[in-house]
């Protein structure tokens, strides 16, 4: 499964991921894709959430 979020660069976006990671087993996503308007914010989330996904697997 693949999950979008949409407004990937808000504050909210790396809890969402923990979430997600930590329930994988029953969710079996295989692929979470950020989506923002603001490329920066969006960057400098992302990094926080490569760090969670490292961190959680």
């Amino acid at each position: 499964m693949k999950i979008t979020i949409v407004g990937g660069g808000s504050t909210f976006t790396p809890g969402i991921v923990k979430s997600i990671v930590l329930r994988n087993k029953d969710l079996k996503v295989d692929e979470v894709v950020l989506y923002d308007i603001d490329k920066e914010r969006q960057d400098k989330v992302g990094v926080i959430v490569d760090y969670i996904i490292k961190e959680c697997n």
